[in-house]
C-alpha cells in the first residue's frame, strides 16, 4: 500500500508541478506565438507600404520639367494678370468675338479705402483665399459680342487653355440678328 501511496504522492507531485510550473509557460509560449504572428503581419504591411513608397518615388522622379512647367501655367504662383488678360484677348480674336469688358470682381467693401471713394490699387483686383486651402480665387466677369458659334468655340478654346478657370454664370443677350452680348462669371485660381 504504500507504493501505492508514493506513486499517488509522485503522481499529485507531478500534476502539482505541470499546473504551477509548466503550464504558465505554455500559456506564455502561447501568447509569444501569437505577437510573433502580429509581427509578422505588420511587418508584411510595412514591406508593402515601402513598396508603395519606392513606386511613387519612381513616378515623382519621372516627372518632366515640362509636366512642371505646365502646372506652373495651371495654378500660377501670384495672380500673373497680365498674361491672362493677353491669353483672354488673344481667344477672343481668334474667335471673331469683340471682348468688350473685362472686371475683376470681389468684395471691394472689405479693401481698405485709404479715405476716398476711388478704387485703390489694393481694391482694383479682390480676391479670396478659402479658408485651409492653397490657392487663392480671383473672380471675374468677361463680356464679350459676336455670334453663337463663334462664343461656342471661344469657351471651347478657353476649356483646353492652360490657365484654370470655373465658369459660375454665363448669360446672352440679342443686340441685332446674329448678335449676342455674352456675359461670363467665372473664377481664376492662383497660388
Amino acid at each position: 500500500m504504500s507504493r501505492t501511496l508514493i506513486s499517488i504522492f509522485f503522481l499529485l507531485t507531478g500534476i502539482f508541478a505541470f499546473v504551477i510550473f509548466i503550464s504558465p509557460q505554455f500559456s506564455k509560449l502561447r501568447d509569444n506565438q501569437a505577437k510573433l504572428a502580429d509581427l509578422a503581419g505588420i511587418s508584411g504591411e510595412l514591406e508593402s507600404i515601402a513598396s508603395d513608397r519606392d513606386k511613387l518615388i519612381d513616378i515623382y522622379n519621372s516627372i518632366t520639367q515640362a509636366d512642371i512647367d505646365r502646372l506652373g501655367k495651371m495654378l500660377p504662383s501670384g495672380a500673373n494678370a497680365s498674361s491672362f488678360l493677353i491669353n483672354l484677348e488673344f481667344l477672343a480674336l481668334k474667335n471673331n468675338l469683340q471682348l468688350k469688358r473685362l472686371e475683376f470682381v470681389g468684395d471691394a467693401a472689405s479693401s481698405p479705402s485709404r479715405g476716398s471713394s476711388a478704387p485703390t490699387p489694393s481694391a482694383a483686383i479682390s480676391a479670396v483665399r478659402p479658408s485651409g486651402e492653397n490657392f487663392v480665387e480671383l473672380p471675374l466677369s468677361i463680356s464679350l459680342e459676336g455670334s453663337y458659334e463663334s462664343f461656342r468655340t471661344y469657351l471651347r478654346d478657353l476649356e483646353k487653355s492652360v490657365r484654370l478657370l470655373d465658369i459660375d454664370e454665363m448669360s446672352f443677350g440679342l443686340i441685332r440678328q446674329n448678335t449676342y452680348e455674352f456675359t461670363v462669371k467665372a473664377k481664376a485660381y492662383y497660388q
